[in-house]
């Protein structure tokens, strides 16, 4: 039936699943609003009814996946510009801190977990891993629904958040070591010198406190170099 209003109405099929994921997701995210629940949950039990285990509306699961990586770098890219960048360096402690604990007790939480029920210990290892480590999108997506990402506890988590997402490299590292069939040298080479010229920009932001864009002022008003002050 979907696919004769497609028909119908000469929509290219991509636009016309997107405008009723759309639909779907705005109505349900009202309903939620109402009883005072999460918007993302609403996104869930969208893709659960339009997914091939539901309805059967989303037949292109390929494009579907490659259209939600884009929304999850545009939804990071916006909250990135609400971020005060020298706030979350500031509470480096806070995060490293965090983040070993947090990993920490769940490999070891697991790995007792493992022990009574006799698991091997790379799987209690990799479970722990997975466990420890939390959904950037999704958090941050739950911080700005609630209008937390400015407070002190939101600032916390941030910082955790991105400790968690550089300490990914080395836990990645590990997972294939224990799975027998460890990363080729030249990944895992590149990843380390992915996060430390990361790490590196992210420091000289910092310190510099500016950027310069060139063109930027003659692009605006025709000028020279304009800059930008990170406060």
């Amino acid at each position: 039936m979907f696919d004769y209003v497609l028909l119908a109405t000469k929509l290219d099929p991509i636009v016309g699943l997107i405008s009723v994921l759309a639909i779907l997701a705005i109505a349900i995210g009202l309903f939620l609003k109402k009883i005072r629940q999460p918007y993302i949950i609403g996104y869930i039990v969208v893709g659960a009814i339009l997914g091939e285990h539901g309805l059967g509306f989303i037949k292109n699961a390929e494009t579907i996946h490659h259209l939600g990586e884009i929304g999850i770098i545009l939804l990071l890219f916006f909250i990135g510009m609400e971020i005060s960048l020298p706030e979350l360096i500031k509470q480096w402690k806070i995060a490293a801190v965090g983040t070993l604990m947090q990993v920490g007790i769940s490999v070891g939480i697991i790995l007792t977990i493992g022990y009574f029920f006799n698991w091997r210990m790379e799987r209690s290892i990799l479970i722990g891993f997975v466990i420890a480590l939390s959904s950037s999108a999704v958090i941050i997506k739950l911080l700005q629904d609630k209008n937390r990402i400015d407070t002190r506890i939101g600032k916390n988590v941030l910082s955790i958040l991105l400790m968690q997402d550089i300490i990914i490299v080395p836990l990645l590292i590990i997972t294939s070591f224990l799975g027998g069939t460890s990363e080729p040298f030249g990944n895992i080479v590149l990843m380390i010198i992915g996060g430390i010229l990361i790490m590196a920009t992210l420091i000289y932001i910092y310190v510099k406190r500016a950027i310069s864009f060139p063109f930027a002022k003659r692009i605006e008003h025709g000028l020279a170099t304009k800059k930008w002050t990170i406060r």
